[in-house]
């Protein structure tokens, strides 16, 4: 597992593992959610780093968790706007990030407050009314 390089170069099989079965490799679709799950966490640690790199003073002190949260959410909205790729969703998450995302153009919900705990200023912006998102 070295996802911060690149993925799997290469695997040294265990002498102790059972013979090879021969045949199709397959693999199943929970395998396949366990991949997928952990690429996206990957790629929202490269997302963070990119985030602290390029905008430290909007970033500052927050924690990583408030950091990993923003990245969440603006993966979210990300998707729901139809971008895939993690250049776009990295250039997304910033976008929010800078205009503390009143980019999404959500409306928030009435009395919901606002929370301490993210990015922006520690404070973060309630759900929108229309869509349920945290933006």
């Amino acid at each position: 597992m070295a996802e911060d390089y690149g993925g799997v170069r290469r695997v040294v099989a265990d002498p102790a593992f059972p013979p090879d079965p021969g045949g199709v490799l397959t693999i199943s679709s929970e395998q396949i959610e366990a991949l997928t799950a952990r690429r996206l966490t990957a790629s929202h640690r490269r997302i963070a780093a990119y985030l602290r790199e390029v905008a430290a003073s909007e970033v500052g002190t927050a924690s990583d968790t408030a950091l990993h949260e923003h990245v969440v959410i603006s993966d979210r909205v990300g998707r729901s706007l139809g971008l895939a790729g993690e250049a776009a969703q990295s250039r997304w998450a910033l976008l929010m990030l800078l205009s503390q995302g009143r980019i999404t153009g959500h409306e928030p919900t009435p009395g919901a407050g606002r929370r301490r705990g993210s990015v922006y200023g520690g404070w973060r912006s309630p759900a929108c009314r229309s869509c349920g998102v945290d933006a």
